[in-house]
Formats: C-alpha cells, structure tokens, sequence
C-alpha cells in the first residue's frame, strides 16, 4: 500500500478494506469496510513499536450499480488510526461517471481520482478480489 503526496510526479493514496468486526456474518462486500490511507505512522510507546496508519472511511450505499453489479461507495468524513495489520487487503476504486462523457471531461480537466465522491469496488481487477468481495 502507498500514501504518497507525489509518487512519480501524482499523488498515490491507496484503497483497502477490513474486516468488519460488526457483521462476523455478513457474505461477500458486508464483511468488509472500505477505507484509503492518508498517511502510515510509527510510534514507540514504552520501547514498543506500533504500525498504524490514518484512514479516511467509505460509505457502501446499499443498492449495487445497475450497470456493473458492483458496490457503490461514498468518500465520507470520517478518519480514524488504525493498526495495520487490521489491513485485509488493497482494493481498486474506480470513479463513478455520471455522465456518458464525464470521464473525458474529468482528464480534459487534469482530473485526480482521489477527488471524486463517489466510486465502484471494481471487482474485475483481480482473481482475490472477485473471490473475497463478491
């Protein structure tokens, strides 16, 4: 995972997802929460080291896209520390387009992907993610 303001000349704020420990139950997306990293920490605290990192939260909206079937998500302004070995896995967050031409606005635009409010889990970037997410 990175938390990096210029990473190759673009910032690099990665996604992942935990272990919801409210819903043990839950299948596919319910059990996790999706967060982004803003930054890692290390802290000593009486000669032990801790790894944490500062997370900005996601909110899963409760229909999928109609279009994809994937989870739709909503940046919110919650951020909390965590430890990192909460961390189950990275995921990919692809902008939601509300508009057919809206992609081509947004890199007209000089867009950031990090500063779009809502996304789609994709659930086709990888084998794992297919598997755990859905």
């Amino acid at each position: 995972l990175q938390a990096h303001g210029d990473f190759h000349g673009s910032p690099r704020y990665d996604w992942f997802v935990i272990r919801d420990l409210e819903n043990q139950e839950a299948q596919g997306m319910d059990r996790y929460k999706i967060s982004q990293v803003c930054v890692f920490l290390e802290v000593i605290q009486n000669s032990k080291k801790y790894h944490l990192a500062y997370v900005n939260w996601f909110i899963k909206r409760k229909a999928s896209d109609k279009e994809t079937g994937m989870c739709i998500v909503d940046q919110s302004q919650k951020y909390n520390v965590i430890g990192v070995e909460a961390i189950v896995q990275s995921v990919h967050l692809q902008p939601l387009f509300k508009e057919q031409d809206s992609a081509i606005k947004a890199y007209s635009w000089n867009w950031n992907v990090y500063l779009f409010d809502t996304y789609i889990v994709n659930k086709y970037i990888d084998r794992a993610s297919w598997e755990m997410l859905y």
